[in-house]
């Protein structure tokens, strides 16, 4: 989510509407307002939806919702020309612009511009590596514009300063170049005009020759990143909201090619799809009246949208909007439409309700695991495999809850002791090619005074509780410290483990003090 801050008289005069209309769209299409006062209100904003940083793209969707009416958008073709030089490729490899004039800025339109820009940053542009905005007084400036990559130390006024620099200065000086520097690989990416006045150091800092201010009526913007289609979109949320002001938007050429500007999205639509994901039965004109509210147009088997709608991918988007226009206090809830047995689940708050009385504290830790953790606690055998993960972090699933318990206990070794910890979860356990689950409980103690005897006095509690007699018998396991180890049986069947952690796994997780732990099946036991 992102917050921004907003003027309400803006925002009135903006959409047409008054602040009850205003609070009650606002609601409806999923932002709450967080904090107001008089004049001003604090708003969170998804973010799948940039187009809704600012006052104007808030505005236009509240009167778009209110009056199923959005502003047509065109832009002017000019004779800008930008050049983009294939040095960039492996730099900072796309850009994208816009010529904006007849504008006019005042203190409030800069201040909600600049809020604007900072928050696309952090949001889409991933903290300017995949997309960095660039805005710039060009009333001084010589076109053509020239974007390439460079060895050369090149000297500029940046932004804000009032002497020259070279990039690598920028780099260790300047403010933005400490803190986005890690963006800069190899040459330099330098856009300037046609004079050799630099107008940008993507995507670290403009040049003060660009300087954008209150007397600004000709504006440049360039938007370079790693991926096309979401500088594409940025440049279409700035053009926008310019529009929205009163300004004049015209179309550059890069390398002599038109850039797109305000192209709708098109987006294949089912109406059978849509009635049936959302459980309703709309007829065919109603669809195209909610749609609207919502700024899309249906043409037969297709939704045009608009060039700004950064987050309609495919139809489910486009189905979202329908439900959002619909109204979610509208839908009425219903059975499932199929015939089911239920079957009661079992519920473990009773052990739970123990281990807390016994002094442990509930932790819940991720299903997800790696290979490093398990290979760490030597417990790598027989684990289950992510054929896809995300990220290597979580790319196995967890066969045991210890070895969570022993990250847990890495992470908070600062903490104050004893740590007596316990969770009740799920494991999976390759067998035969097959993937079993299983539902086990461990608890565990790290601290200086750590031994047995009080996890075995806490083992006995749960057993005694539910009338099952155990015993445990001696064995080995590379985890636990041989002699101070004892395998679980119930009716001289396995279910589990308690013992001493080896040092030497405690060292592999740079736990400094001795760890005891206790884990079992709890489907084992037959409750």
């Amino acid at each position: 989510m992102a917050a921004i801050k907003i003027l309400v008289q803006e925002l009135k005069a903006l959409s047409s509407l008054n602040e009850k209309e205003l609070e009650e769209i606002l609601s409806s299409i999923g932002v709450p307002i967080e904090s107001k006062t008089t004049t001003e209100w604090e708003l969170e904003i998804t973010p799948n939806r940039p187009d809704l940083l600012s006052v104007e793209g808030l505005a236009r969707a509240c009167y778009c919702f209110k009056y199923s009416k959005l502003k047509p958008y065109r832009a002017i073709q000019s004779d800008l020309n930008l050049f983009v030089d294939s040095s960039t490729k492996n730099v900072r490899p796309y850009i994208g612009g816009a010529l904006i004039k007849n504008l006019k800025l005042d203190q409030n339109f800069l201040n909600s511009l600049i809020q604007l820009q900072e928050k696309i940053h952090q949001t889409l542009g991933r903290k300017r590596k995949k997309v960095a905005i660039g805005l710039h007084d060009i009333s001084k400036a010589q076109p053509p514009f020239f974007y390439y990559a460079t060895s050369s130390d090149i000297k500029f006024v940046p932004l804000g300063f009032d002497r020259e620099l070279s990039c690598s200065q920028i780099l260790t000086e300047h403010p933005k170049g400490q803190e986005y520097g890690h963006l800069i690989k190899g040459k330099y990416p330098i856009l300037e005009d046609s004079k050799k006045n630099v107008l940008s150091f993507p995507p670290i800092i403009n040049g003060e020759f660009s300087k954008v201010s209150l007397d600004t009526h000709t504006l440049f913007i360039d938007c370079t990143g790693t991926d096309e289609k979401t500088i594409l979109f940025v440049v279409n949320i700035l053009c926008a909201v310019f529009a929205d002001r009163g300004a004049q938007v015209y179309q550059i050429k890069i390398n002599k090619k038109p850039y797109p500007l305000f192209k709708e999205l098109k987006t294949k639509y089912n109406f059978n799809f849509s009635n049936k994901i959302l459980g309703l039965n709309l007829s065919l004109k109603k669809h195209k009246s909610l749609l609207l509210k919502m700024g899309h147009k249906l043409q037969k088997n297709f939704v045009l949208s608009p060039s700004f709608r950064a987050d309609i991918l495919d139809t489910i988007d486009i189905v979202e909007d329908l439900a959002i226009a619909y109204g979610y206090n509208n839908f009425k809830p219903t059975l499932p439409d199929f015939f089911s047995i239920g079957q009661e689940e079992k519920n473990y708050d009773w052990l739970a309700q123990l281990l807390v009385g016994a002094g442990f504290l509930e932790v819940c830790s991720w299903i997800l695991t790696n290979k490093n953790v398990l290979h760490k606690a030597e417990c790598s055998k027989a684990y289950v495999e992510v054929s896809n993960p995300l990220t290597e972090e979580f790319s196995t699933l967890r066969n045991w809850l210890y070895p969570n318990f022993l990250e847990i206990f890495s992470i908070s070794k600062s903490s104050k002791m004893p740590q007596k910890i316990f969770e009740i979860g799920p494991v999976f356990i390759q067998e035969e090619n097959k993937i079993i689950q299983k539902t086990n409980c461990c608890f565990a103690i790290c601290s200086p005074k750590a031994n047995l005897t009080e996890l075995i006095s806490t083992l006995k509690s749960i057993f005694s509780l539910v009338n099952l007699d155990y015993k445990l018998e001696k064995t080995s396991n590379e985890t636990f410290i041989e002699g101070r180890i004892g395998k679980i049986l119930i009716n001289k069947k396995p279910v589990g483990l308690i013992g001493e952690i080896h040092p030497k796994i405690l060292e592999n997780f740079s736990i400094e003090q001795p760890v005891v732990v206790c884990e079992f099946c709890l489907d084992e036991l037959n409750l």
